[in-house]
């Protein structure tokens, strides 16, 4: 073989070996980009959840304040009726021991 021949055999099998690892750089940066992917979506699903859960608990939370508003209104009326009742009692009672004062 000639010298010319050596080199173009030495440079095909150099070039050979350069793809090879391209190829197996792009597998392997193929492979991350897969497995970034993968862990993203994992992390986009974990905040879904999560902002859901957080979701359910502030709305069950706002249920629960809603009854407890209620339930002191309810308590605020009762008390209002009562303090209205025992205010038309001494009314009443002051009205009736009251001597009449007679006219002229």
């Amino acid at each position: 073989m000639s010298k010319k021949w050596l080199i173009l055999l030495a440079v095909s099998f150099a070039a050979g070996g350069l793809t090879a690892c391209a190829k197996k750089d792009a597998a392997e940066a193929e492979a991350a980009v897969e497995e970034a992917v993968e862990a993203t979506e994992e992390v986009v699903e974990d905040a879904a959840a999560t902002t859901e859960a957080v979701v359910d608990d502030a709305a069950a939370m706002m249920d629960d304040a809603a009854v407890d508003a209620g339930a002191m209104v309810d308590e605020a009326g009762v008390a209002v009726e009562g303090a209205v009742d025992d205010a038309a009692a001494a009314v009443e009672e002051v009205v009736e021991e009251t001597p009449a004062e007679p006219q002229n």
